[in-house]
């Protein structure tokens, strides 16, 4: 059944990838797959799935869409990799313990 299955996501994602390129993204990152035969093939399957679903303006889009979804996340990331590297380098250390309390 997985071949059968997988012969049909492919040809879906040929004709219509705009509808399989949400679910497959949030689903995929949760696939195991086992070290037998049969699970090497469905890797394989789920590899070129996933190449005929790469799409970078989308995958951008979503990125945005993510960042909706949590602007606070978004702003502690700002904070923790642009603006406290920068202060560290223009801030002399005296006033870095001020600026801390």
């Amino acid at each position: 059944a997985g071949r059968a299955v997988a012969d049909i996501l492919l040809k879906i994602a040929d004709t219509y990838p705009e509808s399989l390129y949400y679910p497959f993204k949030v689903s995929s990152s949760g696939f195991k797959f086992d070290n037998t035969p049969e699970g090497r093939k469905n890797r394989e399957n789920v590899e070129r799935l996933r190449e005929k679903l790469r799409n970078q303006l989308v995958d951008d889009f979503v990125t945005a869409l993510e960042q909706l979804n949590s602007p606070e996340l978004v702003w502690k990331d700002l904070l923790d990799n642009e603006i406290k590297p920068l202060l560290d380098q223009t801030i002399p250390k005296r006033n870095k313990a001020a600026i801390s309390k």
